[in-house]
């Protein structure tokens, strides 16, 4: 992994970093103000495209599996123009098509392992399930059955570290298992507060499902463009210092 060509991304994993959320919540609401009706207009695309793929017989399943990586990152992708006050056009939403391997890669493998993760539990359910059959008696259940909630905690885990990949695929130009190591990598250093920043993205983004769902529409983009705001702020993709020729001399290398 060739973190060197990224000196501020290696920094934050050696010696850690100031996270401001209160910044970045901000920040992130004034870059959605800026294009507001295309970010509501992709949102009911992108959910539009998704459950229209998901009812599909024998492939619906497959091909929202597909879709997903890169219609969200579709997101960051205008936000990122956004912030450097350059002019955006719909057709940018679905340049995450660009990456789309990659992205599904990481897609795929973090479904794997998470999915890996969690066989111990599920198994361990089943088994109380089969052994209490016809009995009324809660306390029939084994108590080892409670005890195997602790597979939750990795899954919580790397489902945090690894939420930042696509970021790292699509702006630095790393291929999946680089992004997914770099992402566990920064994440850890601040992992509760990365935490935290995940649960208030999480309730903003589907906050607007009180409203009818047509709130879901701004909620949702909203809490994209503060993560993005998050992951520009703590990586120095906003800055000067990291520039685009960074990223193609990474490709070539």
């Amino acid at each position: 992994m060739q973190l060197e060509q990224f000196p501020k991304i290696q920094e934050a994993i050696d010696y850690g970093y100031e996270l401001d959320l209160g910044k970045y919540i901000n920040e992130g609401i004034e870059i959605f103000k800026k294009n507001i009706g295309n970010f509501a207009g992709y949102t009911a695309v992108f959910f539009g495209i998704i459950m229209v793929s998901a009812i599909i017989p024998f492939i619906g399943t497959i091909a929202a599996l597909i879709l997903t990586p890169s219609l969200t990152v579709g997101f960051y992708l205008v936000a990122h123009k956004l912030q450097r006050n350059e002019g955006t056009q719909f057709s940018d939403f679905f340049k995450g098509f660009d990456y789309i391997g990659q992205l599904l890669l990481w897609y795929l493998v973090m479904a794997l392992i998470l999915g890996l993760m969690m066989l111990p539990f599920i198994a361990g359910v089943m088994v109380s399930a089969f052994s209490v059959l016809g009995s009324s008696d809660p306390s029939d259940i084994p108590t080892y059955v409670w005890g195997l909630t602790i597979f939750f905690i990795p899954v919580i885990y790397f489902s945090i570290a690894w939420r930042w990949a696509p970021m790292f695929i699509v702006f630095y130009g790393m291929n999946f298992w680089e992004a997914m190591e770099t992402s566990r990598k920064l994440i850890t250093k601040k992992w509760w507060m990365m935490f935290l920043l995940a649960m208030i993205i999480g309730i903003l983004g589907s906050i607007g499902y009180v409203a009818l769902l047509v709130g879901f529409l701004f909620t949702y983009p909203m809490a994209m463009c503060i993560d993005y705001m998050a992951f520009a702020n703590v990586t120095g993709l906003h800055t000067t210092a990291h520039s685009d020729e960074d990223i193609v001399a990474h490709l070539v290398d």
